[in-house]
């Protein structure tokens, strides 16, 4: 069985697929503000120095990955409901989920927190219950 050419195919296939899902981007230029501020709402923020894709075919990103220069993820933004506004948003160190941020009710306003210990346990959550911007309820599990 030749596995070589099968690996070396699927490598570049994926390859392709990143250049025509987004724009290359200057390394240096990393939109702090696309997750900083109510623009990280708008997937016209996530235009420079993220990957891109349209997974509805909409003519609008509803997926924007960053990367560093290792090809680790360090944040990540979804628009989960498609409706043109991103809204589950992740942050990564050295590739391991540490946070994740949702809109649940889709207002562009962030209104459940939840902090990862390895990338896969969750340590605690908080929730705006009555979406005034204030954490109302919070559980806190620890590390196991």
């Amino acid at each position: 069985m030749h596995v070589k050419p099968i690996v070396g195919r699927v490598v570049i296939v994926l390859m392709l697929t990143l250049a025509v899902v987004a724009p290359v981007a200057d390394e240096n230029e990393l939109t702090e503000t696309a997750l900083d501020s109510e623009a990280r709402f708008d997937p016209v923020a996530y235009a420079v120095g993220w990957l891109i894709a349209d997974r509805n075919s909409d003519g609008t990103a509803d997926y924007a990955v960053q990367v560093d220069e290792r090809g680790y993820k360090l944040r990540e933004a979804m628009d989960f409901n498609l409706d043109g506004r991103m809204d589950d948003f992740y942050f990564y160190s050295n590739n391991v989920l540490q946070r994740q941020e949702v809109d649940s009710n889709f207002d562009q306003a962030i209104d459940i927190w939840i902090y990862m210990w390895r990338g896969v346990y969750v340590q605690k959550w908080e929730r705006d219950t009555d979406y005034d911007g204030a954490v109302d309820m919070t559980r806190d599990y620890g590390r196991p």
